[in-house]
């Protein structure tokens, strides 16, 4: 019996091509890496990273506390810490999961990031994280809009619009018989 290694929930049930090494396993599909994992020499393992299965706690945040890849995730301690506060609220492992399923869209540092700060402040929860998170990518977006801006005109890129159709034309008058007609009555 051989080992069985997890890939990214996206390619669940395809065919992947797998790329064995002395210390690791890479797994392929259509050119890009959907997995990797250091090779286990044991046998009738189920090795999992819980990275691959974030997508699916958008969906489905009762996979975080029953799901296979979830149980003994090895966490930064930030998010630990958040896991622990949010678990003494009847939503907290929703709330977790939500905050978790940002990190294949914004990174774990970034995940990271926010959790500290919500620390630091004492404002654990999952709308305060978010909103930092979000706060943090718009202002990194309008930072990186200022820098391009400061390059000078000549390297900056315009929006080319389709030419008009039917090209309005001004008529006045018809605005100053409107004119007209509010004077007399």
């Amino acid at each position: 019996m051989l080992n069985s290694y997890s890939v990214h929930c996206s390619v669940a049930a395809k065919i992947v091509q797998c790329k064995a090494y002395a210390d690791e396993v890479i797994f392929i599909y259509n050119g890009k890496e959907v997995g990797r994992h250091n090779r286990k020499f044991t046998k009738g393992e189920t090795i999992y990273d819980w990275r691959h299965y974030l997508p699916v706690l958008a969906h489905k945040p009762g996979a975080l506390r029953n799901g296979a890849p979830f149980i003994g995730m090895d966490l930064p301690a930030e998010l630990q810490e958040v896991r622990r506060h949010l678990k003494q609220h009847s939503t907290g492992t929703r709330d977790f999961a939500h905050i978790l399923s940002y990190i294949p869209t914004e990174s774990i540092e970034s995940v990271v990031s926010a959790c500290s700060k919500a620390i630091t402040m004492g404002t654990i929860s999952k709308d305060v994280i978010l909103n930092i998170l979000l706060r943090k990518k718009d202002k990194t977006e309008a930072e990186t809009e200022t820098e391009a801006e400061s390059k000078g005109t000549e390297e900056l890129v315009t929006q080319v619009y389709p030419a008009l159709k039917h090209v309005p034309v001004a008529n006045c008058n018809l605005y100053n018989q409107l004119l007209k007609l509010g004077v007399q009555s």
